[in-house]
């Protein structure tokens, strides 16, 4: 992911290398860019001068805002996107669950009807009886 920055993100700068040091500081002074305490270390390091040294802070702090908004936007769709999967996912297993539940309640009703059947077949029918019917093959 790229920074994609124009030169409206830095419209307040137009023509900010022709001007003086005064008119430069002042103008990133009306952007909201102050000197800082590490703009003097990044002037020892550099070898330049402070007003440069904002300047290049500055710039690389909109560059940084601009990564973090396209990333996050990046990153939200994603969770968007993740979410509305989770969603699907939830509603479906939810559906196959009330199938089972379906299923299981149909199953139960079976088995409690062939219960009654066989408790008043077996009521009935003496135990000697259903042995022989069973060897002769009846029952079946």
């Amino acid at each position: 992911m790229g920074v994609s920055i124009s030169t409206e993100d830095f419209a307040t700068l137009e023509k900010y290398i022709y001007k003086n040091e005064e008119e430069q500081a002042t103008i990133l002074q009306n952007t909201g860019w102050e000197l800082e305490a590490q703009d003097h270390d990044i002037v020892i390091f550099m070898g330049t001068d402070v007003i440069t040294t904002t300047l290049i802070r500055a710039v690389v702090t909109v560059c940084l805002i601009k990564q973090k908004e396209t990333m996050d936007n990046f990153y939200n769709k994603i969770v968007v996107e993740s979410k509305k999967n989770f969603d699907a996912t939830i509603k479906q297993l939810y559906t196959e669950g009330q199938k089972l539940e379906h299923e299981l309640h149909i199953t139960k009703d079976r088995l409690l009807k062939q219960d009654k059947e066989l408790e008043q077949y077996f009521k009935a029918m003496p135990i000697n009886q259903h042995i022989a019917n069973i060897e002769v093959g009846e029952n079946e």
